[in-house]
């Protein structure tokens, strides 16, 4: 069984809006950058180059829309629809 890595681009929009936080979103492209020049990951939309003969010792796990169940397990109701009501307001 291998491990898998889910990762997408629209992870580094992350942003706090109010408050301070440590979040950064460089911090997730930096990681992931680190990843698949380590070899761990063989991502060639990443890293612009294929290694077909090192598949990398993770797998890419495209990314989904979490379920609402999915966030309830880590946020609370309030923070869901704290976000749920900044839809569309971030352009």
């Amino acid at each position: 069984m291998a491990t898998g890595l889910c990762y997408d681009r629209r992870m580094t929009s992350h942003r706090i809006l109010k408050g301070e936080h440590p979040e950064d979103p460089k911090r997730i492209s930096v990681i992931y950058e680190m990843i698949v020049k380590c070899g761990f990951v063989n991502d060639p939309e990443f890293s612009g180059t294929s290694n077909s003969d090192n598949p990398g010792l993770m797998v890419r796990i495209e990314a989904r829309e979490a379920t609402e169940r999915e966030i309830g397990l880590i946020h609370s109701n309030n923070q869901f629809e704290f976000v749920r009501e900044l839809e569309g307001k971030m352009n």
